[in-house]
């Protein structure tokens, strides 16, 4: 038997409101963990169930984005393909330096308003770089 953990937070895991075990990831068990509506940024690891459920903003899980990031650099070193391989190591940097950040305002170290406010120019350069390879010939570049 397979459980699935769901839980709800604002600012961190020690501001857990909810935490619930459950043995589906489908969009029904959403509505009754979540409510019918969710008003928030949804962090999410691409599971269909969320875009059934939830038409507002998402963040997709930065621990996904990580895996993703290296395994297109294992493919464009594989193949030798530029794009892949500057565009991968491009954003793994980008994501190393959010997440340094983030591990600041974790710990207690920076609020909300710094956290923005630190991590403006990152966010602007992963938007120019993704951007910049929407027309890459790569697809595992391109589709990102």
């Amino acid at each position: 038997m397979r459980y699935i953990n769901f839980g709800s937070a604002q600012n961190r895991p020690a501001d857990l409101k909810r935490h619930e075990l459950r043995l589906s990831r489908g969009h029904k068990v959403l509505i009754d963990v979540l409510g019918k509506t969710y008003n928030g940024i949804l962090c999410v690891d691409r599971w269909g169930a969320y875009t059934k459920y939830h038409k507002g903003l998402f963040q997709i899980c930065w621990a996904h984005l990580k895996r993703d990031f290296l395994g297109i650099l294992k493919v464009g070193e594989k193949t030798q393909i530029a794009d892949a391989i500057f565009f991968a190591k491009t954003m793994e940097k980008l994501r190393k330096k959010i997440m340094a950040i983030w591990h600041q305002f974790k710990r207690g170290e920076i609020d909300r308003s710094e956290l923005i406010k630190k991590t403006g120019s990152i966010r602007s350069a992963i938007k120019r770089c993704l951007i910049g390879y929407m027309r890459s010939e790569e697809k595992c570049v391109r589709s990102y």
